[in-house]
C-alpha cells in the first residue's frame, strides 16, 4: 500500500498511517483477495462485488483492479485500487425487486376473493330464512366470512399499492368482540377442543386496531390448541381453552 486518501480511511474504517507500506490482504483481506485475482487476470481493468462487515454493520463495495505499465516501457506495473460503497444502491434494488414481487402476489391473492365475499353473501340471502336449526352458528359463519375477506382485500389492496403490510387503524374498541371473533375462528375448525368464554357484562373499551387485536388473540388460542395437540389425553376426554 503506497497512498490512502481519505476517503477511503473514511468508508473502509482505516488509518492511513498504519496501512502505508503494508500488504493489501493484511489490511482488507477481502479487497486484497480481489486485487489478487485482478492482478493474476492479465485484465487492464478487473471489478467484483464483495461484501464485509465495517464499523459494525454489513456493507457492500464495489471493488475495482486498474493495472497501469510503467514509464518508458518498463515492465514494472503500478495497481489503483478503487473501492466504492454501493450498500444503498444494492438495498434500493432488492427494495423495488421485493416491491414488484409482493404487488404480483397480492394480485393473485386478490383474484378468488370477490367470488368468495359473493357467494357467502348469497348463501346468507338464499338460505338464511330457511333455516332453523342452529340459524345463530349459521349466521355467525357467514358473517364470519364475509368480514375477514374484506380485511383480507384491505390488507391486499394497501400492501399491493405500497408492498408494505397497511398502518393500524386505531379505533374504540370492545375488546370482548375481538377476542371473540378470534375464538369462534378456531373453534369451528376444533370440534375435539371445548371452548369456555367468560367475558364479563361490562365492555373493555379501549383503543386499537380491531383487525390486529384479532390476529394477536387468535395466535394465543391457536397456539393453546397446539398445546393440548401435545398432550395425551388418556380417559379420552376433550382438552378445555378458557
Amino acid at each position: 500500500v503506497a497512498i490512502v486518501n481519505r476517503s477511503a480511511e473514511a468508508m473502509l474504517a482505516i488509518s492511513a498511517s498504519a496501512a502505508l507500506g503494508q500488504n493489501l490482504s493484511a489490511v482488507l483481506p477481502h479487497v486484497g483477495r480481489v486485487f489478487e485475482i485482478g492482478r493474476k487476470s492479465g485484465k487492464p481493468v478487473y471489478r467484483e462485488q464483495v461484501t464485509f462487515y465495517r464499523a459494525g454493520a454489513e456493507r457492500t463495495f464495489n471493488v475495482q483492479i486498474t493495472i497501469e505499465a510503467g514509464d518508458d516501457g518498463s515492465e514494472e506495473k503500478s495497481y489503483v485500487v478503487t473501492v466504492d460503497d454501493i450498500t444503498d444502491l444494492v438495498q434500493a434494488q432488492r427494495s423495488s425487486a421485493w416491491a414488484d414481487v409482493a404487488r404480483r402476489i397480492a394480485h393473485e391473492i386478490k383474484n378468488p376473493l370477490t367470488p368468495i365475499q359473493l357467494s357467502a353473501e348469497r348463501i346468507k340471502r338464499r338460505y338464511g330464512k330457511v333455516i332453523t336449526e342452529d340459524r345463530e352458528v349459521f349466521d355467525q359463519c357467514t358473517d364470519t366470512i364475509i368480514r375477514q375477506v374484506e380485511d383480507i382485500g384491505r390488507m391486499v389492496d394497501e400492501f399491493s399499492a405500497f408492498a408494505r403490510m397497511p398502518k393500524p387503524e386505531m379505533k374504540a374498541i370492545d375488546l370482548r368482540e375481538s377476542l371473540r371473533e378470534a375464538s369462534f375462528l378456531v373453534e369451528v375448525s376444533r370440534a375435539d377442543i371445548t371452548f369456555e368464554r367468560i367475558f364479563g357484562s361490562e365492555p373493555l373499551k379501549g383503543t386499537f386496531d380491531s383487525r390486529l387485536m384479532a390476529q394477536a388473540f387468535g395466535n394465543v388460542i391457536k397456539n393453546a390448541a397446539e398445546a393440548i395437540d401435545g398432550l395425551e389425553q388418556k380417559d379420552g376426554s376433550h382438552g378445555i381453552i378458557r
